[in-house]
Parts: structure tokens; C-alpha cells; sequence
């Protein structure tokens, strides 16, 4: 049930725009969602220290950067779409 409702929701998010901004959350997602069924479905015991959810916020951080450097458009040039826009 929540693997299908998990796919419809993937395919949900990548039909309503463009791919660009869809990728990085569904890439960011992953891992939280992961971490949260096997505690509560599998009773994974999950440490919560400060320094580990310190940790876990930089990990984070680092999968959301690396998600929307992925998934830009190198040939999209900032200073053209400044230019358009003024």
C-alpha cells in the first residue's frame, strides 16, 4: 500500500513541472522517508543527540545541494534571464 501510494506520488510530482524542480525534493525525500518507516514500521532504534541531529541536517543540507546542482540546466545563464525579465 504505501509503495504504491509512494509511486503515485513520485509521478504526481514529476508531471506537475519541470523536472529541475521536482528531482531535488523527491532526491532529498528519499532518506527521510526511508529513516521514518524503519522506525516506526521496523522499530529501528534512531539516535537523537544534538550532535547527530546536527549531523543528520548537514547530510540533509548536502543531498538537497547536490540534488539542485544535478538537476539544473547548464545552459541556463543567469544573466539572460535577468536580462529578459527587466
Amino acid at each position: 500500500m504505501i509503495g504504491a501510494a509512494s509511486i503515485a506520488l513520485t509521478q504526481v510530482a514529476f508531471q506537475a513541472g519541470a523536472l529541475a524542480a521536482s528531482f531535488p525534493a523527491n532526491l532529498a525525500a528519499d532518506p527521510v522517508v526511508a529513516v521514518a518507516l524503519g522506525a516506526l514500521l521496523l522499530y529501528e532504534d534512531v539516535p537523537f543527540s544534538p550532535l547527530t541531529v546536527v549531523a543528520y541536517l548537514l547530510c540533509l543540507a548536502a543531498i538537497v545541494v547536490g540534488g539542485v546542482l544535478l538537476a539544473a540546466d547548464p545552459a541556463f545563464d543567469r544573466d539572460e534571464a535577468r536580462a529578459a525579465a527587466a
